[in-house]
């Protein structure tokens, strides 16, 4: 089941190049932090997710800055309720490392 979430905010694009870089480094880890929500009318609410792993980064336009961007993370996808339940999602997504912004589907 794919689900759809804005990114509200994320890493710059050297962090973002980097985590690629190191995705399976043993030696140098590079975390690449990604602040996900839900689309409106409830984006107040946030997504809980970590341990971001950037397998694949495309040039999405000419910009230096837009990208598709592929990997794996781990998510609670029950924002309301107090005990986390993380799983593991493969994902992909459009982000704007200048705005910071972009889209991200969860792939279960």
């Amino acid at each position: 089941m794919n689900q759809e979430f804005n990114i509200v905010n994320g890493p710059n694009r050297d962090t973002l190049i980097d985590a690629f870089k190191y995705a399976y480094s043993k030696d140098g880890i590079v975390s690449a932090k990604f602040e996900i929500a839900l689309k409106p009318p409830a984006s107040h609410l946030k997504i809980k997710s970590k341990d971001f792993i950037i397998t694949e980064i495309q040039h999405e336009d000419g910009s230096g800055h837009s990208f598709n961007i592929g990997g794996f993370c781990k998510a609670d996808m029950n924002p309301l309720v107090g005990i986390k339940t993380y799983k593991n999602y493969s994902f992909t997504a459009y982000y704007n490392a200048k705005t910071r912004k972009g889209l991200i589907t969860l792939i279960k």
